[in-house]
């Protein structure tokens, strides 16, 4: 089942998944346990621009070619995975919804990582 728009209140989450040589890399807006047991590690980080860029994403007439996002790596957790494979012109998909069953996201956003300048 797909998100539910029509709510009143809507406590989305957005959901990154990052498809490189090695295997899948998960990303959310908080750290997440999906039903499917992927855990989803809360570095993607959204401002103002990016939120505008996925609420119009959600209106069904609309079809972007291109997105911004950032992960938070303040911490050094991701230079291992940095170092060890390459994330340029690697697939990515970007899903909105709630709850833990990824059924309840929808794909907002399917494309890949810029290289250069997307890393």
């Amino acid at each position: 089942m797909a998100l539910d728009t029509t709510k009143l209140s809507i406590a989305t989450h957005k959901l990154l998944i990052i498809k490189l040589d090695t295997g899948n890399l998960y990303f959310a807006d908080r750290h997440l346990t999906m039903d499917d047991h992927n855990f989803y590690d809360g570095r993607l980080r959204l401002g103002g621009r990016d939120l505008q860029q996925l609420q119009s994403i959600m209106e069904p007439k609309q079809q972007v070619s291109s997105m911004s996002l950032a992960l938070d790596n303040k911490d050094a957790g991701l230079n291992d995975a940095l170092a060890a494979t390459t994330w340029g012109n690697r697939n990515v998909e970007v899903y909105v919804g709630e709850g833990t069953a990824l059924a309840s996201y929808s794909l907002l956003f399917a494309g890949y990582i810029k290289f250069p300048d997307g890393i």
